[in-house]
């Protein structure tokens, strides 16, 4: 080639170019580095720059807020952010661009963008310069050697400066200027910031912002004890539950006497609870006090006041006062409860204990104790610590607390001993004998007799019942338990025995010949004794608030052993007296009265009085007998009377038999007609029925409640007929053939309608009720699988039914005949009243027998 060529470095292997274009591209690298060292530089600058500016003003508004010092880790942190922050955005913007490779072609690539003129002619020959002359032929050398020529003569032309956007060089450099005059500024308007930013963020230091007011916090302990000074190294221990009272000093700066008087001082605490802010109370010019009632957890609490508040927070450790942490008894029931000695646990401030227990009350405290006083009444015990040695006495107090009578108690009454086998003390465990009973009063005056006062007390102390006991303890810290532990330790009366009797199978009207059952249960807290019959045989016009005769006893045939604390009313089977009939598992559940056994035979019209009575065995302050209640009445009656009385209830009960199917038969009516507007509102809607589905649902709703009603009253129902079938047996006056026709016509057949079609009724309804939900429209085979099943209860229904009519021909025919015999009755006794008067008429002569009365003369005297 004949123009002069170098090499150039990141051109193509071997490239070899003019040295007019490698000086401009060499000058454009140089220009290129000098730019980014340049804006690197201004933007590290600005960098720098605004974080200063972010430190001041964070350090500025975080005083203002808290007036505290920015923390010096959150410094640290700071500025080692901002270091990084800094070489990072140094390494981005200067180093690593400037230590980029630059490459012929990308530089002229630059060039041939910026200037067009070069008609790609420096890339061209960039990229042809490293073939060799023997590959070219010599057009081909000619006319490279030319475009050589043409593109070093455009090179010579061109300015490369011209290449760069000078806006974000120019506006970097601005910018960092910019914030380096108003930092320097800064430093000329207060030099003081600028002094305590260095010392807060470069000398890292704790304390760097000047106050006008200092703080000192004391902890108020009492009248009698002195404040204690509160530090902020170390916690203060408060006794839980307690009253924290701070005493707050205000000390101005000194050095500033222009400083007006602090008049505002805030307490913020904060608790495993939450945290709050409370405002001091002013008690002198420079005195401030805090209450903070009820301590009941640790506190951490700062005191500010004017530009002051404590930067390292202090800390109140709440302790537990001394307390009696739990009781325990130790208790040897009276022997008639038949309870074995045991250990109870005081839970809450009440325990309840059968009266003349004998109790061992164990107390356990948190803490050693050196003294305790328990107190009841009137009454007092106290243990205390004299020459590190127990000390006990109780006393009898007046009114106003002064002892009266005072006898000493032994302190291996009170105290455990140790594995040693000395007296534990200081201890953490009070033992106290005591007998809580209802000769209390008596047992403590015998205490203060004169003959035992020289002695110590040995034994256990006699507690009244439902009297409170207030245990306060003083710990080895000499600390006085602010409220005592409160026991109240209520004697539980032996109550005498609940019974409860219910009569099943028969009626208030038996017959002589009755046979009555009473089924229940006895129950008592510590055991049953004893159960019998009581009965009376009075006249029928008696009461049963009139009744004064002598009641007679009578055992039963399985009376309680073993004292059970509940005891049912049960009957061995062979022992039900006389029929067959009865001897079934139901009848053995209650106790029979047998009418046959008395003695002399009772008459028609007489009444019988029957009760229970139950005995306990309490030996200390019973037995305590029972009867119960209410008294069960009896009417003795004819058979004729009893019959008719049962034909009563059978007619009652067959109309309300009649009332249930007249209602299900309106409820199946009720479905028709819903079925009939469903039908007719799918016909409406071709099919599709969604828009009035919502307003069906009532129907199926209702038919449900309908249908649980009626089987309630079915169940009543049966069981009135089971009853009336038990009356028959009971009374004698039953025959196996109105038996049967009971069980097989009514009874069997209502005991399957109630439990099985009852429950296919109710399952189509439920189901139908189900479809009818959230407005949907049931389909029609829904509404038909119900009204079915209400026809087939129906159906069975009324065939009970007609059992009912014909096993009451017979009745009616009985209650028709026995209202003939009343009215005859009533008949002869009208006719033997007329014949009387006919008698009376004729023994009083001609005036009572229709004649005329004789005419009454005019009177002649002068009426005034």
């Amino acid at each position: 080639m004949n123009s002069t060529t170098v090499p150039f470095a990141g051109g193509p292997s071997g490239a070899r170019v003019p040295t007019a274009v490698a000086d401009v591209l060499g000058g454009l690298k140089r220009r290129i580095r000098l730019y980014v060292a340049v804006e690197g530089a201004a933007l590290v600058l600005v960098l720098l720059a605004t974080m200063f500016w972010i430190s001041l003003g964070l350090d500025w508004a975080w005083f203002r807020v808290s007036r505290l010092e920015l923390p010096v880790w959150f410094r640290v942190v700071f500025d080692v952010l901002v270091v990084s922050g800094a070489v990072v955005a140094a390494v981005g913007w200067i180093g690593l661009r400037w230590a980029r490779r630059f490459r012929a072609r990308g530089l002229a690539l630059v060039l041939e963008r910026r200037f067009p003129e070069l008609d790609d002619r420096m890339i061209t020959a960039i990229e042809m310069g490293d073939l060799d002359d023997d590959e070219l032929t010599p057009l081909s050398r000619a006319m490279l050697d030319q475009m050589l020529r043409e593109v070093v003569e455009a090179s010579r032309q061109i300015e490369v400066g011209d290449v760069f956007q000078k806006r974000p060089l120019r506006r970097a450099v601005l910018m960092a200027v910019g914030l380096l005059v108003s930092i320097g500024g800064l430093a000329v308007a207060e030099s003081g910031a600028i002094s305590r930013w260095a010392d807060g963020f470069l000398g890292l230091e704790e304390t760097y912002w000047p106050r006008d007011y200092q703080l000192v916090v004391s902890v108020v302990r009492g009248p009698s004890r002195t404040d204690v000074p509160i530090d902020s190294q170390s916690p203060y221990r408060h006794p839980r539950g307690d009253d924290l009272v701070l005493a707050i000093e205000v000390r101005p700066d000194p050095s500033r006497p222009d400083v007006a008087p602090l008049t505002d001082v805030e307490v913020t605490y904060r608790q495993a609870g939450g945290s709050g802010r409370g405002v001091c109370s002013q008690r002198g010019p420079h005195q401030f006090r805090f209450t903070r009632g009820g301590l009941l957890e640790d506190l951490t609490f700062w005191v500010s006041g004017g530009d002051y508040i404590n930067r390292h927070p202090y800390r109140v450790r709440v302790v537990d006062p001394p307390t009696v942490e739990q009781i325990v008894l130790d208790c040897r029931y009276p022997e008639y409860t038949g309870i074995a000695p045991a250990r109870q646990k005081v839970q809450g401030v009440q325990v309840d204990l059968p009266l003349e227990t004998d109790v061992s009350l164990q107390a356990r405290t948190n803490k050693p104790f050196v003294g305790v006083r328990v107190e009841f009444d009137n009454y007092r015990l106290v243990l205390e610590n004299d020459n590190n040695a127990p000390k006990a006495w109780f006393e009898q107090q007046t009114e106003d607390g002064q002892a009266v009578r005072r006898r000493a108690i032994d302190p291996k009454l009170l105290l455990r001993i140790s594995k040693e086998g000395v007296l534990e003390w200081p201890s953490r465990l009070l033992k106290l004998p005591l007998l809580v009973g209802t000769g209390s009063a008596k047992g403590l005056d015998r205490i203060f007799d004169a003959d035992s006062g020289t002695e110590m007390l040995s034994e256990p102390i006699p507690m009244p019942a439902d009297v409170q006991m207030r245990i306060s303890v003083l710990d080895t810290d000499d600390i006085l338990a602010r409220d005592p532990s409160r026991l109240t330790i209520n004697g539980i009366v032996d109550q005498p025995p609940e019974i409860e009797t219910t009569l099943r199978g028969i009626g208030t009207e038996v017959t002589r010949i009755a046979r009555i059952p009473i089924s229940g249960v006895v129950r008592d807290d510590y055991g049953v004794d004893e159960v019998h019959f009581e009965y009376q045989v009075v006249d029928g016009n008696t009461r049963p608030d009139q009744l004064g005769g002598e009641w007679l006893k009578r055992s039963l045939l399985r009376p309680p052993s073993g004292r059970p604390r509940e005891f049912p009313l049960t009957t061995a089977r062979e022992d039900i007296p006389r029929d067959d009939a009865l001897k079934t598992p139901r009848h053995e559940q209650a106790v029979w009265f047998d009418l046959r056994q008395l003695t002399p035979e009772p008459t028609v019209g007489q009444k019988l009085v029957i009760t229970l009575v139950a005995t306990d065995a309490d030996d200390k302050n019973g037995p305590h007998a029972i009867r119960s209640s209410p008294i069960h009445v009896f009417s003795i009656v004819s058979n004729e009377d009893l019959q008719f009385g049962l034909i009563q209830k059978e007619l009652r009960l067959r109309q309300r038999f009649e009332q249930v199917i007249d209602d299900i038969e309106r409820t199946r009516k009720n479905l028709q007609g819903y079925r009939r507007q469903v039908d007719d509102a799918n016909k409406s809607t071709d099919g599709n029925g969604g828009e009035d589905g919502g307003e069906q649902v009532n129907p199926a709703e209702r038919s449900i409640n309908e249908v649980i009603r009626g089987h309630n009253e079915t169940v009543a129902i049966t069981e009135g007929f089971a009853d009336i079938r038990d009356e028959l047996i009971n009374n004698g006056i039953h025959t196996q053939q109105t038996l049967t026709r009971i069980d097989e016509g009514v009874l069997n057949p209502l005991q399957r309608i109630t439990t099985e079609d009852y429950t296919d009724v109710e399952g189509a309804l439920r189901a139908l009720a189900r479809v009818s939900r959230d407005g949907a429209t049931p389909p029609l085979t829904a509404i038909d699988t119900a009204t079915d099943s209400l026809q087939s209860l129906l159906e069975r229904m009324r065939r009970v039914l007609r059992e009912m009519q014909k096993l009451e021909t017979y009745q009616e025919a009985l209650k028709l005949l026995k209202q003939i015999i009343d009215d005859e009755e009533k008949l002869l006794d009208k006719t033997r009243e007329e014949r009387k008067r006919d008698l009376i008429r004729k023994l009083n002569g001609p005036a009572s027998n229709g004649d005329p009365k004789p005419e009454k003369r005019p009177s002649t005297e002068k009426k005034p």
